[in-house]
């Protein structure tokens, strides 16, 4: 039952994991126009999230089938 719908939500995580690129290559591109114009903490800190939030999104898929194989190993 779970296998089911952890299939039939993989075409969302596929899409969300589709627009981390997109979205964090934007982010970053912000973050350099900050500090083009002045604002260098704030670019470097929203720099620093972007690349957090990619790697978290790439790498959550995986986390959360590691905890489902524990949990189904505990019952």
């Amino acid at each position: 039952m779970a296998l089911k719908i952890m299939s039939a939500f993989q075409p969302i995580i596929d899409l969300v994991q589709g627009l981390a690129y997109p979205l964090s290559y934007i982010t970053l591109a912000t973050g350099i126009c900050l500090i083009i114009i002045g604002q260098k903490s704030q670019g470097i800190r929203l720099m620093k999230w972007a690349g957090i939030g990619y790697l978290f999104m790439q790498w959550l898929p995986g986390l959360m089938r590691i905890l489902y194989d524990v949990g189904k190993g505990l019952q």
